[in-house]
């Protein structure tokens, strides 16, 4: 060993210890959590995640030994931090379970059931509204094969709402769907108020006797809906 050795001229100054950046990505979004009172799970399973990844490059490090100690240290933090999210998130599911009423199952289904009964009856009932807009359509433009045309619309009508009386207003006791009906009612109500009010129109046209008799049919199918007779002008 020469004196240079000795001195320690001859020796490499090892360089400071680099924190990968994923390290300073992932410390702040920890530390967020780790404020909440009730850390959020989805984020924190995001957070596992990525801890997972920047484990695997500390271990990487620390297979290198060169800064074996910093990156173990590193990644310690990283693991107790982690480790005591996880501890918070459990406590707080265990003290919600506690706090559940034990039919919260059974309401939770009851409730993504009548949510999805009421969606298909209101999807059954826009339906309901465009056959009744191209129904007044037909009778404004008053031109093409009109008798065919509207006779074909009045059926899609009736069969809409048999099927919205018939598969919801009648099974269920809900005040949305019952809702619907009364909405049903008044928008044929007022397709047989403009019809009333353009008869005239229509007879100098020659389409009253394609608009009458079809018009008297939905109002059938309307007092069949509403049990009772139809309040029209």
């Amino acid at each position: 060993m020469g004196i240079a050795d000795i001195l320690g001229f001859g020796k490499k100054e090892k360089k400071p210890f680099r924190t990968p950046r994923e390290v300073y990505d992932l410390r702040p979004r920890i530390g967020k959590e780790e404020k909440e009172n009730y850390p959020n799970l989805a984020h924190f399973k995001i957070l596992t995640r990525d801890a997972e990844g920047v484990y695997g490059i500390l271990n990487a490090i620390i297979a290198e030994k060169e800064y074996a100690e910093e990156a173990i240290s590193v990644r310690d933090d990283i693991k107790k931090r982690m480790d005591r999210l996880a501890i918070k998130i459990k406590i707080n599911i265990e003290k919600s379970k506690k706090d559940r009423p034990p039919d919260y199952v059974e309401k939770k289904i009851d409730y993504l059931e009548r949510k999805s009964i009421r969606n298909n009856a209101k999807t059954l009932f826009v339906e309901l509204l465009e056959e009744l807009d191209l129904f007044m359509k037909i009778c404004k433009e008053g031109r093409g094969e009109r008798r065919g045309t509207l006779d074909s619309a009045t059926e899609q009508i009736i069969k809409t709402v048999s099927e919205l009386h018939d598969n919801f207003i009648k099974v269920y006791d809900d005040k949305e769907i019952q809702g619907l009906k009364e909405k049903a009612l008044i928008k044929i109500s007022d397709l047989n108020r403009y019809c009333e009010e353009n008869k005239t129109c229509f007879e100098e046209h020659g389409l009253q006797a394609d608009v009458e008799p079809n018009i008297k049919k939905l109002l059938e199918a309307a007092r069949e809906l509403s049990g009772e007779k139809l309040l029209i002008p």
